[in-house]
């Protein structure tokens, strides 16, 4: 159970890290001059269920072992129901096969086999739910030399070219994109 207090000249609350497709019992009441217990006051009881449609995303997505024709991605779990995760590698220059696998809910490792050495690959982990889909983390492995930042771009037919603001310090490894279109298909 949480509890938290807000200022009597406010109406609003937003409350956060609520889990998808879960019941919450809310009760608001006022604090008076007799105390801040709910005697004090008639509460209000809201039940409320988060959506379902939202998926929280993986986490700390890492590359753990890079070899000439396989890569290892590990990544730390969502959060919430999910019905399992898809694993994806694109060559960074657009040319060769693109490799993606959808993996049980429980799995937080994935290796890829059969790579093109010396091909870069940009990598992604998104949560499946039962009605949709996490915004994806993003990985790439940095180049050699002095990096200041990082431009992130991504583009999609429907939307065009967008870019992640603001942009990141040299030493990140990965982004979340946030905001994504469902079923649409995103260049990174």
């Amino acid at each position: 159970m949480k509890e938290f207090t807000v200022p009597g000249t406010q109406s609003t609350a937003q409350l956060s890290d609520l889990k998808p497709a879960t019941d919450y019992n809310i009760t608001v009441y006022a604090v008076t001059a007799r105390g801040d217990s709910p005697a004090s006051s008639t509460p209000i009881y809201i039940t409320h269920r988060t959506d379902s449609t939202y998926v929280d995303s993986p986490s700390d997505m890492e590359v753990k072992e890079v070899k000439d024709r396989s890569i290892t991605v590990r990544w730390s779990p969502a959060k919430g129901p999910i019905v399992g995760y898809r694993v994806t590698g694109t060559p960074k220059n657009g040319l060769g096969p693109v490799f993606s696998e959808v993996v049980a809910p429980d799995q937080t490792e994935m290796t890829f086999s059969g790579l093109m050495p010396t091909q870069e690959y940009v990598l992604s982990v998104l949560a499946l739910g039962e009605d949709g889909e996490s915004s994806p983390v993003v990985d790439w492995v940095a180049p050699e030399g002095a990096v200041t930042s990082y431009r992130v771009l991504y583009f999609s037919p429907e939307e065009g070219e967008r870019e992640l603001l603001p942009a990141l310090p040299g030493d990140a490894g990965s982004a979340l994109l946030r905001d994504l279109r469902p079923g649409s298909e995103y260049t990174v």
